[in-house]
Protein backbone atom coordinates (compact mmCIF):
# COMPACT_ATOMS: atom_id res chain seq x y z
CA UNK A 1 0.00 0.00 0.00
CA UNK A 2 1.37 3.41 -1.04
CA UNK A 3 2.07 6.14 1.63
CA UNK A 4 -0.87 8.28 0.44
CA UNK A 5 -3.46 5.01 0.82
CA UNK A 6 -2.19 4.76 4.38
CA UNK A 7 -2.06 8.59 4.90
CA UNK A 8 -6.09 8.71 3.99
CA UNK A 9 -7.06 5.96 5.66
CA UNK A 10 -5.55 7.31 8.95
CA UNK A 11 -6.95 10.85 7.78
CA UNK A 12 -10.99 9.30 8.07
CA UNK A 13 -10.06 6.72 11.12
CA UNK A 14 -9.12 9.84 13.20
CA UNK A 15 -11.58 11.93 14.48
CA UNK A 16 -12.68 15.47 13.25
CA UNK A 17 -11.75 18.16 15.89
CA UNK A 18 -15.48 19.58 15.06
CA UNK A 19 -16.91 16.24 16.74
CA UNK A 20 -17.44 16.05 20.36
CA UNK A 21 -16.61 12.46 22.02
CA UNK A 22 -19.03 11.34 24.81
CA UNK A 23 -17.67 12.47 28.23
CA UNK A 24 -16.05 15.97 26.61
CA UNK A 25 -16.47 19.10 26.12
CA UNK A 26 -14.96 21.92 24.46
CA UNK A 27 -11.44 22.81 25.90
CA UNK A 28 -10.35 19.28 26.58
CA UNK A 29 -12.55 18.79 29.53
CA UNK A 30 -14.14 15.80 31.03
CA UNK A 31 -17.41 15.11 32.90
CA UNK A 32 -19.08 11.95 33.88
CA UNK A 33 -21.92 10.70 32.73
CA UNK A 34 -25.45 11.07 34.26
CA UNK A 35 -26.64 7.98 36.06
CA UNK A 36 -30.19 7.22 34.49
CA UNK A 37 -32.98 5.92 36.61
CA UNK A 38 -33.50 1.92 36.02
CA UNK A 39 -37.30 1.94 35.87
CA UNK A 40 -39.87 4.78 37.90
CA UNK A 41 -38.18 6.34 40.83
CA UNK A 42 -40.29 6.12 44.10
CA UNK A 43 -40.00 9.10 46.95
CA UNK A 44 -40.92 8.44 49.97
CA UNK A 45 -43.73 10.63 51.40
CA UNK A 46 -44.53 11.55 55.26
CA UNK A 47 -48.49 12.10 55.94
CA UNK A 48 -48.07 13.65 59.06
CA UNK A 49 -51.70 13.79 59.70
CA UNK A 50 -51.95 9.37 58.63
CA UNK A 51 -54.11 7.61 61.62
CA UNK A 52 -51.21 5.82 63.07
CA UNK A 53 -50.50 9.40 64.28
CA UNK A 54 -53.61 10.47 64.98
CA UNK A 55 -55.36 10.05 68.52
CA UNK A 56 -58.30 11.02 71.01
CA UNK A 57 -60.66 9.67 68.16
CA UNK A 58 -58.55 11.12 65.56
CA UNK A 59 -59.28 14.90 66.97
CA UNK A 60 -55.17 15.54 68.06
CA UNK A 61 -51.76 14.55 66.46
CA UNK A 62 -49.98 12.50 68.59
CA UNK A 63 -47.60 14.93 68.93
CA UNK A 64 -50.03 17.30 70.81
CA UNK A 65 -51.66 14.06 72.76
CA UNK A 66 -48.49 13.79 74.33
CA UNK A 67 -47.83 17.33 75.66
CA UNK A 68 -51.55 17.18 76.65
CA UNK A 69 -51.32 14.04 78.78
CA UNK A 70 -47.67 15.30 79.68
CA UNK A 71 -48.98 18.82 80.96
CA UNK A 72 -51.83 16.54 83.15
CA UNK A 73 -49.22 14.35 84.46
CA UNK A 74 -47.43 17.47 85.87
CA UNK A 75 -50.23 18.83 87.27
CA UNK A 76 -51.35 15.77 89.30
CA UNK A 77 -47.16 15.28 90.14
CA UNK A 78 -47.49 18.98 91.18
CA UNK A 79 -50.76 18.98 93.35
CA UNK A 80 -49.25 15.57 95.06
CA UNK A 81 -46.04 17.39 95.60
CA UNK A 82 -47.34 20.01 97.27
CA UNK A 83 -49.44 17.96 99.43
CA UNK A 84 -46.59 16.05 100.50
CA UNK A 85 -45.12 19.24 101.10
CA UNK A 86 -48.14 20.38 103.52
CA UNK A 87 -47.91 17.10 105.30
CA UNK A 88 -43.85 17.91 106.23
CA UNK A 89 -44.69 21.66 107.08
CA UNK A 90 -47.62 20.56 109.60
CA UNK A 91 -45.27 17.89 110.75
CA UNK A 92 -42.59 20.81 111.18
CA UNK A 93 -44.72 22.89 113.42
CA UNK A 94 -46.07 19.79 115.60
CA UNK A 95 -49.80 21.16 114.91
CA UNK A 96 -50.52 17.87 115.06
CA UNK A 97 -48.08 15.51 116.43
CA UNK A 98 -50.05 12.88 117.53
CA UNK A 99 -51.51 11.89 114.10
CA UNK A 100 -47.95 10.87 112.88
CA UNK A 101 -45.65 8.60 113.78
CA UNK A 102 -42.15 6.77 111.78
CA UNK A 103 -44.35 4.83 109.03
CA UNK A 104 -46.37 7.79 108.33
CA UNK A 105 -43.56 10.21 108.03
CA UNK A 106 -41.37 7.35 105.98
CA UNK A 107 -44.57 6.68 103.56
CA UNK A 108 -44.84 10.35 103.06
CA UNK A 109 -41.43 10.85 102.84
CA UNK A 110 -41.24 8.17 99.45
CA UNK A 111 -44.07 10.27 98.09
CA UNK A 112 -42.48 13.12 98.32
CA UNK A 113 -39.49 12.07 96.54
CA UNK A 114 -41.43 9.77 93.60
CA UNK A 115 -43.18 13.20 93.03
CA UNK A 116 -40.24 14.72 92.74
CA UNK A 117 -38.53 12.40 90.31
CA UNK A 118 -42.25 12.72 88.64
CA UNK A 119 -41.75 16.15 87.74
CA UNK A 120 -38.27 16.00 86.40
CA UNK A 121 -39.16 12.93 84.07
CA UNK A 122 -41.73 15.08 82.63
CA UNK A 123 -39.56 18.12 82.03
CA UNK A 124 -37.15 15.31 80.43
CA UNK A 125 -40.22 14.78 77.79
CA UNK A 126 -41.30 18.36 76.97
CA UNK A 127 -37.63 18.42 76.10
CA UNK A 128 -37.38 15.55 74.27
CA UNK A 129 -40.49 16.24 72.44
CA UNK A 130 -38.79 20.16 71.80
CA UNK A 131 -36.03 18.54 70.34
CA UNK A 132 -36.41 14.95 69.19
CA UNK A 133 -34.59 12.79 71.00
CA UNK A 134 -35.48 9.61 71.34
CA UNK A 135 -33.61 9.17 74.73
CA UNK A 136 -35.54 11.82 76.43
CA UNK A 137 -38.21 9.89 76.09
CA UNK A 138 -37.18 6.75 78.13
CA UNK A 139 -37.90 8.09 81.61
CA UNK A 140 -41.14 9.33 80.97
CA UNK A 141 -41.43 5.44 79.91
CA UNK A 142 -40.16 4.17 83.35
CA UNK A 143 -42.53 6.50 85.10
CA UNK A 144 -45.39 5.42 83.89
CA UNK A 145 -44.76 2.11 83.52
CA UNK A 146 -44.22 1.71 87.19
CA UNK A 147 -47.74 3.83 87.73
CA UNK A 148 -49.20 0.88 85.51
CA UNK A 149 -47.37 -1.60 87.42
CA UNK A 150 -48.29 0.13 90.80
CA UNK A 151 -52.37 0.02 89.55
CA UNK A 152 -51.84 -3.62 88.39
CA UNK A 153 -50.96 -4.59 92.08
CA UNK A 154 -53.70 -2.91 94.05
CA UNK A 155 -56.50 -4.38 91.23
CA UNK A 156 -54.65 -7.52 92.48
CA UNK A 157 -55.26 -6.61 96.02
CA UNK A 158 -58.22 -5.24 95.62
CA UNK A 159 -59.43 -8.49 93.92
CA UNK A 160 -58.05 -10.83 96.43
CA UNK A 161 -60.17 -8.68 99.30
CA UNK A 162 -63.88 -8.72 97.78
CA UNK A 163 -63.16 -12.87 96.71
CA UNK A 164 -62.50 -13.43 100.30
CA UNK A 165 -65.51 -11.35 101.87
CA UNK A 166 -67.53 -13.26 99.37
CA UNK A 167 -66.30 -16.87 100.65
CA UNK A 168 -67.19 -15.66 104.34
CA UNK A 169 -70.51 -14.51 103.32
CA UNK A 170 -71.17 -18.06 101.47
CA UNK A 171 -70.14 -19.71 104.37
CA UNK A 172 -72.05 -17.87 107.21
CA UNK A 173 -75.39 -18.55 104.66
CA UNK A 174 -74.24 -22.04 105.26
CA UNK A 175 -74.11 -21.51 108.65
CA UNK A 176 -77.32 -19.51 108.61
CA UNK A 177 -75.91 -16.48 109.14
CA UNK A 178 -76.87 -13.32 107.24
CA UNK A 179 -74.17 -10.60 106.63
CA UNK A 180 -74.93 -7.23 108.26
CA UNK A 181 -75.16 -3.67 106.63
CA UNK A 182 -71.16 -3.11 107.36
CA UNK A 183 -70.20 -5.80 104.94
CA UNK A 184 -72.37 -4.71 102.70
CA UNK A 185 -70.82 -1.33 102.49
CA UNK A 186 -67.10 -3.30 102.48
CA UNK A 187 -68.24 -4.76 99.25
CA UNK A 188 -69.96 -1.63 97.83
CA UNK A 189 -66.83 -0.07 99.00
CA UNK A 190 -64.23 -2.41 97.12
CA UNK A 191 -66.47 -2.41 93.97
CA UNK A 192 -65.87 1.50 93.73
CA UNK A 193 -61.70 1.03 93.84
CA UNK A 194 -61.82 -1.98 91.61
CA UNK A 195 -63.51 0.35 89.34
CA UNK A 196 -61.40 3.35 89.62
CA UNK A 197 -58.02 1.35 89.56
CA UNK A 198 -58.89 -0.36 86.72
CA UNK A 199 -60.01 3.14 84.68
CA UNK A 200 -56.77 4.29 86.05
CA UNK A 201 -54.98 1.24 84.49
CA UNK A 202 -56.38 1.85 81.18
CA UNK A 203 -55.54 5.71 81.15
CA UNK A 204 -52.18 4.79 82.08
CA UNK A 205 -51.56 2.11 79.38
CA UNK A 206 -53.41 5.02 76.68
CA UNK A 207 -50.82 7.81 77.57
CA UNK A 208 -48.23 5.30 77.31
CA UNK A 209 -49.85 4.48 73.66
CA UNK A 210 -49.87 7.89 72.97
CA UNK A 211 -46.46 8.69 73.93
CA UNK A 212 -44.95 5.96 72.02
CA UNK A 213 -46.76 6.62 69.25
CA UNK A 214 -45.55 10.14 69.04
CA UNK A 215 -41.77 8.75 69.30
CA UNK A 216 -42.56 6.36 66.39
CA UNK A 217 -43.48 10.22 64.48
CA UNK A 218 -40.34 11.74 65.17
CA UNK A 219 -38.54 7.96 64.20
CA UNK A 220 -40.44 7.82 61.07
CA UNK A 221 -39.97 11.51 60.20
CA UNK A 222 -35.97 10.94 60.36
CA UNK A 223 -35.84 7.50 58.46
CA UNK A 224 -37.91 9.22 55.59
CA UNK A 225 -35.74 11.17 52.74
CA UNK A 226 -38.21 13.64 51.72
CA UNK A 227 -41.06 15.41 53.94
CA UNK A 228 -44.52 16.76 52.86
CA UNK A 229 -44.82 20.13 53.29
CA UNK A 230 -47.17 20.37 56.33
CA UNK A 231 -44.92 19.29 59.02
CA UNK A 232 -45.48 22.07 61.58
CA UNK A 233 -47.66 19.95 63.83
Amino acid sequence: MSTDGIAEKTHLLSPSPDEQQPGEVDGGQHYGQPIQPQGPTHVKWLNHYDNKYMCCCSNFHVKEGAIIFSVLYMLIASLNLINSTAVFIVYGLQLDVKSFDSVTLSVNTIAWVAELCSLACICILFVGIRTRKFNLFIPFFVLVGVHMLYTFVIIVVVLFQPTFALMCGFLSRIMHETMNDKNTQFMNLHAIMLIFFISALVIEVWVFNVVYRCLKYFSDMKKMSYCTPVNNV
